[in-house]
């Protein structure tokens, strides 16, 4: 029978195809766009069904258990449920118990007639992006279980973990060749931010920092292995003849008192003795330069939490390599020379990372982003927003810098956005799982004696602690190629921790651990749930990616020539999405741009523009953007037709879009705007009066979330009103830009009265 360690396997097909899909995502800009993450989806959903279809097939004929991961192994199993259960609609009593905040929003759709009084509801506020994110959701649970099933012995985790340090190293040299280059790039994608620092083929450096804290620990604990190894190895009989040569054999038989002197040996057994000691510690030392060289491309990332999580981690492994594993001498003494060589490193880049660490700004605006979660988190605190809706949920609460012209995309504390999005309990689960999982990896690595169990689960458990630790000011995990590298990792760490010795080498014996459906029936059950929702999934992942091929509606920076999108394009793309709220809006925007001749054309587009936002308000109903645009197309209909029923809409439209984005600067911009038109199209009174003062306090709340825009604010508002009063209220009480505002208008013969503006004793306000 052949050895398990040498014998080819169909799996490691798959192995290579998971590995060749990691690299794919990590230089596809950290698969952040669409077509990145969903080839991704698309390789690991489709390997996961061929493997269910194989196993299905060997159920029918033959009466093996199907073997399950271990409890602790199921929480994102767990919260692929919750996920499926936020899509479920369900009865208006019971949504409003759960969450008034949809109960409100159900309201609101049923005021505009986007859905029926008497209508379900699901808990998610946007099930289209629910739907996306448990696509890559089981992408990476079927990373984990098809890396784990391909894991057979030691010989694939060495070459798994060879090759994660192999991507680092890789990413380490391209972005610091990028770094510090004339013009810093990501491909063909000029940086414009953080150029000085290494980020490799990632958008954020600290990002790249994540996935070499993960990668780090593991190598360093590898490195601990391959020291201890070669240093209780032995030269070969033959070397060590061949080094002394004859003189010496004998000399040592006879017992001879004449010392032996390697100076007397010919240049040819100098040769050979010099060849045998570089080679018996080469591994180690390229060992050791590979940890260097990512320890190096860390400080360069200039990550202040990406740093601090790694060096918490590195203290723990110190801690529990020197004092509760009982390693040889020789490691211990070569482990403390490793960590020398780490902080020698520092000197590299140093100044520049120094300057990110004494950065205290940045740091407070960090906790001011997670208090400014918290109210989101206590608005949806039973069930969530829906996973993969913090985008649009967060602006109700938003920071003013963030309203809009600056998205906060992600929550910079992955904890934080799972409250946000999965509620409180989504919460306990994530943290109850991540922390049994540390525990149950803990209690296998303290029993276990082998030198390679202990230095690679070692490595691995620092890299989960450090990736834990970085995800509370960092949203690491909502990257697709750290989500995947994490599913390695968690693979890695299963397989290591329950290797055992059998006579043809080291095997992993994780799924004997697991839970065992003996029956035929149940475990045909559990396979043919798993094909139907990575078959769902899968079908989700793949129409949303042909649809924005079709008729792009995310927002792609590397995409310099934006393909056009009209009528048939949109049309063709709603055909395989229907349930994507962009794709209704992109076509209600087409609607809306027409510049139709008649006044019957006009009114349709108007209509049919009103049509399509109410479409997407429906799958999307905290869209501030979209009440706005709702409310433009009423008021478009309102000047072709003239009924006072489209202006009432139009403004219910704008009190909506307000109350969900309170702080988007251009919303305010615009709604200011509409005010002061609609102002001069009232007679004298009090109601005129009111929609001017609107108009100036929304034009000066636009300049306090966004002061830049005062070169598209303040000419909008001089074509309203010229009064110097008005003005006043509007400019900032800061300097900047305040001071230039003043100096535009007085172009323009609007001056002001001498002491209107004390710039002196203004400081300017974040």
């Amino acid at each position: 029978m052949a050895s398990p360690r040498t014998r080819f396997r169909p799996t490691d097909i798959a192995l290579v195809l998971i590995v060749l899909t990691l690299g794919m995502v990590q230089l596809a800009f950290g698969g952040v766009f669409v077509w990145g993450y969903a080839r991704m989806s698309a390789m690991l959903l489709g390997l996961a069904i061929i493997f269910m279809l194989v196993r299905l097939a060997r159920l029918c004929l033959s009466r093996e258990p199907l073997h399950l991961p271990p409890a602790v192994f199921l929480v994102p199993f767990l919260l692929l449920a919750l996920g499926f259960v936020q899509l479920v609609p369900l009865p208006q009593w019971l949504v409003g118990l759960l969450s008034p905040s949809r109960a409100e929003q159900l309201a609101q759709l049923v005021q505009i007639g986007a859905v029926a009084p008497d209508s379900w509801l699901t808990i998610s506020v946007s099930p289209h992006a629910t739907w996306l994110w448990l696509s890559k959701l089981a992408s990476y649970i079927a990373a984990f279980l098809l890396f784990l099933y391909c894991l057979q012995g030691r010989k694939r985790v060495i070459a798994a973990v060879v090759v994660l340090a192999s991507l680092a190293v890789l990413q380490v040299f391209y972005g610091s060749m990028q770094a510090y280059s004339h013009t810093p790039r990501i491909w063909w994608w000029v940086k414009d931010l953080h150029e000085s620092f290494v980020s490799g083929t990632y958008f954020n450096r600290n990002h790249f920092a994540g996935f070499l804290e993960m990668v780090l620990p593991l190598w360093l604990g590898f490195t601990f292995w391959v020291i201890h190894v070669h240093s209780e190895r032995r030269l070969p009989r033959k070397v060590m003849e061949a080094t002394e040569g004859r003189v010496r054999k004998k000399r040592v038989r006879t017992k001879s008192l004449r010392p032996y002197s390697w100076h007397r040996e010919n240049w040819r057994q100098k040769l050979i003795s010099f060849a045998a000691r570089l080679e018996r510690w080469a591994r180690p030392a390229a060992c050791y330069t590979v940890a260097v060289v990512l320890f190096v491309g860390l400080l360069l990332t200039g990550s202040r939490g990406g740093i601090i999580a790694f060096f918490l981690s590195l203290g723990i492994m110190a801690v529990l390599l020197l004092f509760i594993k009982k390693f040889s001498v020789a490691s211990k003494a070569l482990a403390v020379l490793v960590t020398v060589g780490l902080v020698l490193g520092l000197s590299v880049g140093l100044e520049q990372t120094l300057v990110r660490f004494e950065d205290e700004e940045g740091l407070h605006h960090r906790i001011d982003i997670s208090r400014s979660v918290l109210p989101l988190v206590h608005e949806y605190a039973v069930t969530g927003a829906g996973l993969g809706n913090f985008n649009e949920a967060y602006f109700k609460h938003s920071l003013p810098r963030y309203g809009g012209r600056i998205e906060l995309v992600y929550a910079h504390n992955d904890w934080l956005q799972i409250a946000a999005e999965a509620g409180v309990p989504g919460l306990l689960v994530a943290v109850g799982g991540f922390s049994l999982l540390l525990a149950w990896a803990f209690g296998k690595w303290r029993t276990r004696q082998d030198v390679f169990i202990t230095s690679i689960g070692l490595g691995l458990l620092a890299g989960l602690i450090s990736i834990g630790l970085h995800s509370f000011s960092d949203f690491n995990m909502q990257i697709p190629a750290n989500a995947l590298t994490f599913s390695i990792a968690m693979a890695l760490l299963a397989a290591v921790l329950t290797m055992r010795h059998t006579r043809y080498g080291m095997v992993v014996e994780f799924w004997n651990e697991g839970i065992v459906v003996h029956n035929r029936a149940a475990a045909a059950v559990v396979l043919v749930l798993g094909l139907v929702v990575g078959g769902v999934l899968l079908n989700k992942s793949m129409s949303h990616a042909i649809a924005e091929n079709i008729c792009a509606t995310e927002r792609n920076p590397m995409k310099r020539i934006a393909s056009r999108c009209g009528f048939d394009e949109a049309f063709a793309a709603l055909d395989f999405n229907p349930g994507d709220p962009a794709l209704w809006a992109k076509l209600a925007t087409i609607y809306q741009n027409q510049n139709a001749q008649s006044r019957a054309l006009r009114s349709l587009h108007a209509q049919k523009a009103a049509e399509g936002f109410t479409k997407a308000l429906a799958r999307d109903p905290v869209n501030g953007r979209l009440w706005l645009y709702l409310g433009e197309s009423h008021i478009k209909r309102f000047i072709v037709l003239g009924e006072p029923d489209d202006l009432a809409r139009a403004e219910n439209a704008f009190v909506q879009a307000l109350h969900h984005r309170p702080n988007d600067a251009q919303l305010l911009s615009r709604l200011a705007e509409h005010r002061l038109w609609l102002a001069t199209l009232m007679p004298e009174g009090p109601l005129r009066r009111q929609l001017h003062h609107d108009g100036i306090v929304f034009a000066r709340r636009s300049l306090e979330c966004w002061r830049w825009d005062w070169r598209e604010v303040m000419p909008m508002v001089v074509r309203y009103t010229q009064d110097p009063a008005d003005l006043a209220r509007i400019i900032p009480e800061y300097e900047d830009p305040g001071g230039k505002i003043v100096r535009y208008l007085e172009k323009m013969n609007i001056r002001f009265a001498p002491g209107t503006f004390d710039w002196g004793n203004q400081t300017e306000s974040e």
